[in-house]
């Protein structure tokens, strides 16, 4: 295997923010040019030193699952500052605090500006499930903006008239499709770090859209029943706090495959949580039809990821020298 293809693949699959991804291709690279000069003082070839510290090395794949274990498992600091947005949503519920307006702006202002001050500084893990948070808003606002225009739609069919004004339908119009865009722009530059992390921050959605639906149950469109919903308060932070425990457990997980395998076993069971707290079977069909939307959601992000951005080594440049590059430091 030529050095080129070393590091392409150990980049493909070193799913890490692009910075720390950058530093340890960089560290390797200054370790691989050491090797190779070592290997040259002691009578080797310029492209069998190449040859040697490439086999050296190992299979890239496992080497990139060792650099994952040590950087991206989480400290206790990083489960605190995840789990607070979950521990916060689950006293807003307990305390009955949603029906209050004022709540509702604090936590999401709360969550965009810690989101953003975070992904200025690197974007840590612990900071996307604050950024799942402070997309929820958007995201789940599309479905009511839909259903608003389709039942405006409706009326102005059947009975000639819209129940909203028309300056307020072409502003729904207007910003679906702009946040759309903001989201997705936002989404793919997350999905760069890992779009594990972005499943991670997902992973509330699905409850948030069931309460919701819930809210709305039995009931007009767009008519809330909080009466019903204030019912279902307690059981609704206990999902939360699921969500807090999932968290904490996700981030001290060092190995990738068993995260992969936690979202997907704990999102089903927080879906029939969900279920049996608002008095649905999890064994009928929209359960079942909601727990494998859950997990095609969290898995979704996978579709995003750019993959491999091409490590050009100056070892695999024809017209370069063979000799090593200097150490940076020399």
């Amino acid at each position: 295997m030529k050095l080129f293809s070393l590091f392409g693949l150990l980049e493909q699959n070193l799913h890490m923010a692009p910075a720390k991804r950058v530093e340890i291709l960089s560290e390797l690279q200054t370790h691989v040019d050491d090797r190779i000069q070592e290997l040259q003082s002691n009578g080797f070839s310029p492209a069998d030193a190449q040859e040697r510290a490439v086999l050296e090395i190992g299979d890239p794949s496992q080497l990139a699952g060792a650099y994952y274990n040590v950087h991206e498992t989480g400290s206790w600091r990083d489960v605190a500052m995840a789990t607070v947005p979950h521990l916060a949503l689950a006293a807003i519920f307990a305390f009955h605090l949603w029906t209050d307006l004022l709540w509702v702006v604090v936590g999401i202002s709360a969550a965009t500006f810690i989101a953003g001050v975070a992904w200025r500084n690197g974007a840590p893990q612990w900071a996307f499930p604050w950024l799942g948070y402070a997309l929820a808003a958007p995201m789940l606002s599309w479905s009511l903006a839909m259903v608003a225009i389709a039942y405006g739609g409706w009326m102005l069919l059947t009975g000639g008239d819209i129940p909203l004004g028309v300056p307020l339908y072409i502003g729904i119009v207007l910003y679906i499709p702009l946040s759309m865009l903001l989201v997705i722009r936002i989404v793919r530059k997350a999905v760069r770090h890992d779009w594990l992390m972005v499943s991670l921050a997902a992973l509330p959605l699905p409850f948030f859209a069931t309460w919701m639906f819930m809210l709305h149950w039995r009931q007009g469109t767009l008519t809330p029943n909080k009466a019903r919903a204030l019912e279902y308060d307690a059981d609704t932070a206990i999902v939360f706090l699921a969500l807090a425990i999932t968290t904490a457990m996700y981030l001290k997980v060092g190995r990738r495959l068993w995260r992969i395998g936690l979202l997907i076993l704990s999102a089903p069971v927080m879906v029939a949580m969900a279920a049996i707290a608002y008095q649905a079977s999890p064994h009928t069909f929209p359960t079942i039809a909601a727990i494998g939307l859950t997990v095609a959601l969290l898995l979704s992000p996978i579709l995003l990821d750019p993959g491999s951005v091409s490590y050009r080594s100056p070892l695999d440049d024809p017209n370069a020298d063979l000799k090593p590059s200097p150490h940076p430091n020399s």
